[in-house]
């Protein structure tokens, strides 16, 4: 996976969440975040911290960890669920997985 820091310039789907995931086993299994949204009016409330990355298959996949209620949200520039859920691997077996039924563009 190649990160990409300068902005996913691409439609992502919100496909899944893994929920129970803290802040510390995130950063210890991703590093540091590409960004930290601390604004809470342009999140969910409270900071979100965000990763994202371009596949070799050349899918953008991304995470934002909704730091307050321990959510994991994946993103992926396909419908396909299970792209980011093999690119974040480590940290769906850390949480319990939720995939939605109807995926959102985001």
């Amino acid at each position: 996976m190649k990160p990409i820091t300068d902005g996913v310039k691409v439609e992502m789907w919100q496909l899944c969440c893994v929920k129970g995931v803290d802040r510390d086993t995130v950063w210890a299994t991703l590093g540091r975040p590409h960004f930290t949204e601390t604004d809470s009016h342009a999140t969910y409330g409270g900071e979100e911290d965000w990763w994202a990355f371009e596949l070799e298959s050349g899918h953008k996949v991304a995470l934002a960890l909704r730091v307050p209620y321990e959510q994991a949200v994946l993103y992926a520039s396909t419908r396909d669920p299970k792209v980011p859920q093999g690119a974040f691997a480590a940290m769906v077996v850390l949480g319990c997985l939720e995939t939605y039924e109807y995926p959102v563009l985001a």
